[in-house]
């Protein structure tokens, strides 16, 4: 079954105002995740990917040795081990990490979201062009 040739641009109906608006609001809306990866790439690029794959676990096991110092750690030991650090220090500084990283991302998506709904509300392409990371 071949796939039949499509008429030239010139050929083809004009689209309508909701196809503009819809494609419009498409494009937006890769306009500011861009935006949003952009701001969280920031902070995670100083990193390698490795490594924060394991942020999770390290902040899990931080809150719970920080809770009880006799929870098991494997890999908050391993990591103190490799540094040759005390894992208290250690703990806290993931702590203070973890924390700062829920603030930074926890804004810039409740942000990505807002401003994902005003682009499904806009009813214009100039109400469009009003939104902006």
């Amino acid at each position: 079954m071949s796939k039949q040739a499509q008429p030239p641009a010139w050929m083809r109906p004009a689209k309508t105002p909701a196809e503009l608006l819809a494609e419009a609001q498409a494009a937006k809306l890769a306009e500011i995740n861009d935006a949003y990866q952009s701001e969280l790439d920031a902070v995670l690029n100083e990193y390698p990917n490795a490594e924060t794959k394991t942020w999770d676990k390290q902040e899990a096991e931080a809150r719970a040795w920080d809770a009880d110092n006799e929870a098991p750690t494997p890999l908050l030991d391993a990591v103190a081990a490799g540094r040759n650090m005390d894992k208290a220090e250690l703990v806290q500084r993931v702590l203070a990490k973890a924390d700062a990283w829920i603030a930074l991302s926890g804004q810039a998506t409740g942000k990505r979201q807002s401003l994902e709904d005003e682009i499904s509300k806009a009813k214009t392409l100039d109400a469009l062009d009003a939104i902006y990371w």
